[in-house]
C-alpha cells in the first residue's frame, strides 16, 4: 500500500502538467513541481494560499460557479480555460480540469484539479485575432467593397461596404460563392473573373453593373507563406464618374453636333440627350418670350407626346402652367420625386402624359429666363446629379440655338450688306451706262440734227431739179419732133446737133436721167427716216413717263440696229396693234437693241428672227389696271446650255469672246424691266434657238411712283 502511494506520489510529482489537490474552500493542499513552475510560487508559498488567490478576478466567478455546481451534484467534473496571476505578475493561460473526490459516506472530500499551460496556444490566438481584427479594421476603412476569399472562391473576409451593400452580415456572407451572394448573370460573370486571376495570377480590372450602380471591381493574388493563395478584391463605385463621363462626352457631342442640324431638330437632339442621361421618360422644352409673361411651345420627346391627346396653342400664358414652369416662376431648377402627392400640383391638361417624377429648370441669359427644360417619369428618384446634368445641357443647347440664330443673323445682315453693294454696284454700272447711252444719244441728236438741215435742202433741190430735168427733156421731146420733120431732114443746120447727140448717147441719158433723179429722192428719204429714227431713238430730254407707241420704237430700234440683223437673218414681224403705255420709252429702247443685236449674234451663219407683239387683257384698254403688252424676240440661233440660262442676268457674265460685249446688256435690260413693273422672261434650247419675252403694264409709272 505505501509502494502504491509512493509511486503515486512520484508520477504526481513528475507529470508534465500541473497537478494539485484542492479542499472545498479553495485552499491548496498538495501540488505539484510542474504547478509551482508554472505560478512562480513554491510549494510552501502556495499551501498557505487558496486557489483563488491567484486566480484572475474575471475568471474567478465562472470558475467558481462551475465548483458550486460540482458540489450540488449537477456535475461530475468540469474543463474551462481561465487565467492564473503568475507570482511575477504576469497573466498564465491555463486549461483546468476538476473533478471532486467523495468519502465512502459520499461527502465531498478534496477536488483533484489538472493545470495545462496553454498560454503560447492563447496568446497566438490572440495574435491571430488581432491580426484578423488589424486586417478587418483595415478592410472596412477600405473605400467601396472589398473581400478576401479562398482557393475555392469563398468569402473568408468581408469589409462593412459588403455587407451594407449587400444587407447581410458576415453569418450571411462568409463561407458563401459568387452564386449564392449574386444569383443569375452577374455571379456568374464575377465566378469567371475570378477564375481567370487565379488562374493566371495577375491583376485584373473590369467594371460590372449592379443595381443601378456601375462599380469598378480589381481582383488580385494574395500570397501566403504557409498556404495557398487568397483571392483580393476591390470593388469601387464609380457611377458617379461613370456619370460624369458620360455627361461630358453628351456636352462635347453636343457642341459638335452644333451646326450640322437645323434648330428644330438640334432641340430634339438634346432634349433627347438629357432624357437618356437621366433615364427618364419624358421630355419637354420650351421658349420663354421676352415679355416673360408668355412661353412658346418647341419640342417634346416621343416619350413626352406617347398617349398625349392634351391640346396646346403654340403660346401659353406662363400664369396658366403647371408646377413644370414653377423654375421660371421661381427662376431656379425645381424637383418633385413625389409629384402624385405634391398638394400644389396643377397645370396639366385633360389627356397629358400622367407624371410621377419630374425636374425641370430654367435657362436664365441676362437677368430673364429665355428657356424650359424639363425631364420626368425616371424609374426611381432623381438626385442633385440628375438635376445639375439637365441644367448643364440645357445651357449647353440654349448657347449653341443662340450662337446659331446670331451667326444667322450676321449671315442676314451680310448678306442684306452684299445684296446692297450688288445694287448699289449694279445702279452705279446702269448709271455709267445711263450716261453713256444718254451721251450716244445725244451725239446722234446731234448728228440727226445736223445732217436733217442739209439732207433738207438737198431734197428740196433734187425737187427742183427733177422739175427741170422734166421740163427740159419735154423740150428735147419737142425738138426731136422738129428734127424729123421732112423739111428739116436734109438740113445740114441740124449736122452738129445730131454729132453732140450722137457723143453723148442722148437717147440712154434721156432714158437714165429720170431713173437717177428717183434714186436720189428714195436714197434721202432713206437717210431721213434713219435721222428721224436716231432722234426717236435717243429721245433726248425725255427722262418723264409718257404715254408711247412702243411698236414705233421697235421700228425705230430695228432700223438702227439693221446692220447687224441683214446679214445674218431674215427678220419676221408678226405685229399686233398695240395701246399706248406710259413708260421711259428710250430705256425700252435700248432693251429692244440688247435684245436684237443679241439674237443676231446668236446666229452662227444665218437664220430667223421673228419679232412678236400682243396684249394679255382682252380689250386692250388702256384703262384696264390689269392690262399690259408684251414684245417677243425669237432667234433660231444656237440656243443656251442649262449653266448659261442660271447666269443669264449677272452683270458681267457674257459667253462672247473677248472684246465682242461687257456682259452689261442683259443685267441692264432686266434693271430696266423691273422699273417699270415689267417681266422678262426666256425660254431656251440648244440647238434650237432662244426667245425672250417682255411684259409690261399699260401704265407703269403709277406702281413706280409709289415706290418712289
Amino acid at each position: 500500500m505505501r509502494a502504491s502511494e509512493a509511486d503515486l506520489q512520484a508520477a504526481v510529482d513528475q507529470a508534465a502538467v500541473g497537478i494539485a489537490f484542492v479542499a472545498c474552500d479553495g485552499r491548496w493542499l498538495r501540488v505539484n513541481e510542474r504547478l509551482c513552475e508554472l505560478v512562480g510560487y513554491t510549494e510552501s508559498e502556495l499551501l498557505a494560499m487558496r486557489f483563488q488567490d491567484i486566480t484572475h478576478p474575471d475568471d474567478l466567478a465562472r470558475d467558481l460557479a462551475q465548483l458550486e455546481r460540482t458540489l450540488r451534484r449537477e456535475i461530475d467534473r468540469y474543463t474551462l480555460e481561465k487565467r492564473y496571476i503568475r507570482k511575477d505578475g504576469r497573466c498564465l493561460w491555463i486549461n483546468l480540469s476538476v473533478s471532486l473526490i467523495r468519502n465512502d459516506e459520499g461527502t465531498p472530500k478534496h477536488f483533484v484539479s489538472i493545470v495545462e499551460d496553454i498560454d503560447a496556444r492563447k496568446n497566438a490566438e490572440q495574435d491571430s485575432r488581432r491580426v484578423r481584427g488589424l486586417l478587418q479594421g483595415f478592410l472596412d476603412h477600405l473605400p467601396g467593397l472589398a473581400a478576401i476569399k479562398d482557393q475555392q472562391r469563398r468569402v473568408v473576409f468581408a469589409n462593412r461596404g459588403l455587407q451594407a451593400a449587400l444587407k447581410r452580415d458576415d453569418a450571411g456572407i462568409l463561407g458563401r460563392g459568387n452564386g449564392e451572394l449574386f444569383p443569375g448573370e452577374l455571379g456568374e460573370t464575377l465566378d469567371a473573373l475570378d477564375r481567370r486571376v487565379l488562374a493566371a495570377g495577375e491583376t485584373e480590372v473590369t467594371e460590372l453593373a449592379y443595381a443601378g450602380r456601375v462599380y469598378q471591381t480589381t481582383s488580385f493574388i494574395i500570397g501566403q507563406d504557409d498556404g495557398p493563395a487568397a483571392l483580393g478584391a476591390i470593388v469601387l463605385d464609380v457611377t458617379r464618374r461613370h456619370r460624369l463621363e458620360r455627361r461630358m462626352e453628351a456636352l462635347l457631342e453636343i457642341n459638335e453636333r452644333a451646326g450640322t442640324l437645323a434648330e428644330k431638330e438640334f432641340l430634339a437632339y438634346g432634349l433627347e440627350v438629357a432624357e437618356k442621361l437621366t433615364a427618364s421618360d419624358v421630355g419637354f422644352l420650351h421658349f420663354v418670350n421676352d415679355d416673360q409673361e408668355s412661353i412658346e411651345l418647341s419640342t417634346w420627346t416621343a416619350g413626352a407626346l406617347k398617349g398625349c391627346a392634351a391640346m396646346f396653342d403654340s403660346h401659353y400664358p406662363l400664369s396658366e402652367a403647371g408646377i413644370w414652369a414653377d423654375c421660371c416662376r421661381q427662376r431656379r431648377a425645381v424637383c418633385f420625386n413625389d409629384y402624385g402627392e405634391y398638394a400644389a400640383r396643377r397645370g396639366l391638361p385633360d389627356g397629358h402624359a400622367p407624371l410621377q417624377r419630374l425636374i425641370s429648370v430654367p435657362v436664365i441669359e441676362q437677368g430673364a429666363v429665355r428657356m424650359v427644360v424639363g425631364v420626368g417619369n425616371k424609374l426611381t428618384a432623381y438626385d442633385d446629379f440628375d438635376v445639375e446634368t439637365v441644367q448643364l445641357i440645357a445651357n449647353a443647347v440654349w448657347s449653341v440655338v443662340q450662337r446659331a440664330r446670331a451667326e444667322a443673323a450676321l449671315a442676314r445682315r451680310l448678306a442684306e450688306v452684299t445684296a446692297l453693294n450688288g445694287k448699289l454696284e449694279d445702279a452705279h454700272l446702269q448709271l455709267l451706262q445711263s450716261e453713256k447711252m444718254s451721251a450716244i444719244g445725244q451725239l446722234a441728236a446731234g448728228v440727226a440734227h445736223e445732217l436733217n438741215n442739209p439732207i433738207g435742202f438737198v431734197h428740196s433741190n433734187l425737187g427742183t431739179l427733177g422739175e427741170y430735168v422734166e421740163e427740159l427733156l419735154a423740150i428735147d421731146a419737142a425738138y426731136r419732133r422738129v428734127e424729123e420733120l421732112p423739111a428739116l431732114a436734109g438740113s445740114s443746120a441740124l449736122d452738129e446737133v445730131r454729132r453732140l447727140k450722137a457723143a453723148s448717147d442722148h437717147a440712154y441719158l434721156v432714158e437714165d436721167l429720170p431713173k437717177l433723179i428717183h434714186e436720189s429722192k428714195e436714197g434721202l428719204e432713206r437717210v431721213h427716216k434713219i435721222v428721224l429714227d436716231l432722234r426717236d431713238f435717243s429721245r433726248v430730254g425725255e427722262s418723264e413717263w409718257q404715254w408711247t407707241d412702243i411698236q414705233k420704237g421697235l421700228e425705230s430700234t430695228i432700223n438702227i440696229v439693221w446692220n447687224e440683223l441683214k446679214y445674218k437673218a431674215d427678220v419676221e414681224r408678226q405685229y399686233t396693234p398695240l395701246p399706248p403705255i406710259r413708260c421711259l420709252a428710250s430705256q425700252l429702247n435700248q432693251v429692244f437693241m440688247n435684245l436684237l443685236v443679241n439674237a443676231a449674234q446668236a446666229i452662227e451663219t444665218s437664220g430667223r428672227i421673228v419679232i412678236r407683239t400682243g396684249t394679255d387683257a382682252a380689250s386692250g384698254d388702256a384703262a384696264d389696271a390689269g392690262a399690259a403688252v408684251w414684245v417677243e424676240v425669237e432667234d433660231s440661233g444656237r440656243g443656251m446650255a442649262p449653266e448659261v440660262q442660271k447666269r443669264l442676268f449677272e452683270p458681267f457674265y457674257t459667253t462672247k469672246p473677248v472684246g465682242k460685249g461687257t456682259g452689261l446688256g442683259l443685267s441692264i435690260s432686266f434693271a430696266i424691266v423691273a422699273r417699270h413693273h415689267g417681266r422678262i422672261e426666256f425660254r431656251s434650247e440648244v440647238g434650237r434657238g432662244t426667245t425672250f419675252r417682255i411684259t409690261l403694264p399699260i401704265d407703269a409709272s403709277q406702281a413706280d411712283s409709289a415706290n418712289e
